[in-house]
């Protein structure tokens, strides 16, 4: 159980260090929260962005 976390953790954490480059290389025209979604899953299609990720999308959009 606890490795799962530890694996989960770390699909997290690359996904949204890539989605913070991704933002900053789309700069100045920033994408949407909707892109940001889509990103994530064209990355991982199997990720489940759960709310707490959307939360995480919305501090990196601003």
């Amino acid at each position: 159980m606890i490795t799962f976390f530890i694996l989960n953790k770390e699909v997290e954490n690359r996904i949204f260090n890539g989605l913070g480059d991704w933002i900053i290389d789309r700069e100045p025209n920033y994408p949407s929260f909707r892109e940001c979604k889509l990103w994530i899953k064209k990355k991982n299609s199997q990720y489940i962005i759960s709310k707490n990720d959307e939360k995480g999308i919305l501090i990196l959009l601003k």
